[in-house]
């Protein structure tokens, strides 16, 4: 009875997703679990765990768990030009995955990605879609589309991605035009957080966003391949259905 209700759940909020498509108030919120499925028998990416490894190896510490500030010691220690070359190098040249050309079919108004590839704008170029490419608060000021995909982390190019401590501290100082632009897409757009899991902190900083949000906002949604009940009451508390 209680996985018939949930099934149920699932489908009516489903409907939900393509009416906000079809209204144009569907945006997807895309995390680096999104970019693995683009990933080949040779060409595979870190996770932000291994990668973090990588850094805690170099650095010769292991007792430090705190992923921000591993990133920052590292920054501090090499030095700007071996620590981006160092995230840069989680990076590959990879080609955008069947499920990135699906994410269009669905015609969202937006785009937003804590990535730093270029996997979803490269979809977009190739299937021929008009969307701004927003990577910094410059990029906003400057758009002109109404479709946009916004990379809030910034990214290789602009000298502005975000990993350390640091970034995430001043955020609000760096990125002040797209902080904005994106508590308003909150409050009046249907989100799907797509490659997401229950302890990635990107998530956290989000769904700290969304607690400090009007409960009156459309609904927010969080796909994944299983259900996890622990997620399910988490992510409810903070606003968000999870969708399996």
């Amino acid at each position: 009875m209680e996985n018939s209700n949930y099934l149920s759940f699932n489908e009516k909020d489903i409907k939900n997703i393509i009416t906000a498509s079809q209204n144009n108030k569907l945006v997807f919120f895309i995390g680096a679990g999104f970019s693995k499925l683009s990933e080949t028998e040779s060409l595979k990416i870190p996770s932000w765990e291994e990668l973090i490894n990588e850094l805690k190896e170099d650095l010769n510490i292991s007792n430090e768990s705190d992923y921000l500030k591993i990133a920052q010691l590292y920054f501090l220690k090499f030095g700007v030009h071996d620590y981006e070359n160092k995230v840069k190098s989680s990076i590959k040249d990879l080609t955008p995955s069947k499920f990135h050309k699906n994410l269009f079919d669905l015609k969202p108004h937006y785009i937003i990605t804590t990535n730093w590839d270029n996997l979803i704008e490269n979809t977009a170029q190739e299937k021929r879609l008009a969307y701004d490419l927003i990577r910094s608060d410059a990029d906003l000021a400057n758009s002109q589309l109404d479709k946009k995909i916004i990379k809030m982390h910034g990214d290789f190019q602009q000298h502005n991605f975000v990993f350390k401590e640091d970034d995430y501290l001043q955020y609000g100082q760096n990125f002040p035009l797209i902080e904005g632009y994106i508590k308003g897409i909150f409050s009046t757009c249907t989100i799907v957080f797509l490659g997401y899991s229950y302890n990635d902190y990107n998530l956290k900083q989000i769904v700290s966003w969304i607690t400090r949000i009007s409960k009156a906002t459309p609904k927010k949604y969080l796909l994944q391949g299983e259900f996890d009940l622990a997620q399910n009451r988490y992510l409810e508390n903070h606003g968000i259905s999870l969708l399996t």
